[in-house]
């Protein structure tokens, strides 16, 4: 077996794989009908490195079920397991049925919209959430205000608010009309919606609509609001770039 720190209580296994629910596996556990590498466990808590060990359940191995990365474009207002406005369905309506247990790789705002990311690979979603705390995302923010050449500068020089020093990596118009503009935001480290959020509210801006675009080298692209798909293999390892 490997280094403790890669391996989960047993109760948790298959739930972590989502194969069991954590309550299945302590039932399974206690009639003695599971075995980790050919040895009965009597142990919920016994640590087990699901990639490495075989588990199995009335001498039948466990499945370990394939790993899917999905992109969705999450909607202003929902959460997680979000269904598209028009089709009424999730973004998981096209996976087959072996696939379940997809969990969110990451977060992203309830008020925000834009790039979302889910998983079965708990993994890769632990790595995801340490881009988002640690590496870079790019947002649109639209709304309306008096922004200038000027105050992008400020954006990305400091500005301090109510003894914090607030701090874009990259500010830019994005896009310009009369009655909009669209500003594009470059951050890195975590809290970044509250950042945009107070750091436009100091020049006065009012947000109708903050968007993430980008996560590591990962791009949303023209994927349709409340739609989702799977990821190429380049693309799930962009998220690291």
């Amino acid at each position: 077996m490997e280094s403790e720190k890669n391996t989960v209580p047993l109760e948790r296994a298959l739930s972590k794989l989502g194969v069991l629910s954590r309550n299945k596996m302590r039932y399974l556990i206690d009639k003695k009908r599971v075995k980790v590498n050919g040895k009965v466990i009597s142990s919920h808590f016994y640590p087990v490195d699901i990639s490495s060990d075989v588990i199995t359940i009335d001498d039948n191995p466990v499945a370990v079920p394939e790993h899917v990365y999905m992109m969705a474009h999450k909607v202003k207002g929902q959460t997680h397991l979000f269904v598209n406005e028009r089709t009424r369905q999730t973004v998981f309506k096209d996976l087959p049925p072996e696939i379940h247990h997809m969990v969110p790789a990451g977060r992203l705002d309830t008020n925000a919209e834009g790039l979302f990311l889910y998983t079965n690979d708990t993994k890769w979603s632990s790595k995801v959430i340490e881009v988002e705390d640690k590496g870079k995302e790019i947002y649109l923010v639209r709304g309306e205000g008096n922004i200038m050449e000027e105050s992008l500068a400020e954006m990305k020089e400091g500005v301090l608010d109510m003894g914090d020093l607030l701090k874009f990596d990259d500010a830019e118009f994005e896009k310009q009309s009369s009655k909009t503009l669209v500003l594009k935001i470059t951050l890195t480290g975590g809290g970044r919606v509250k950042l945009i959020r107070r750091m436009l509210a100091v020049f006065q801006f009012r947000i109708f609509q903050i968007q993430r675009i980008q996560l590591g080298g990962l791009q949303l692209g023209d994927l349709p609001r409340g739609e989702g798909r799977l990821l190429t293999e380049d693309e799930k390892n962009s998220v690291f770039a």
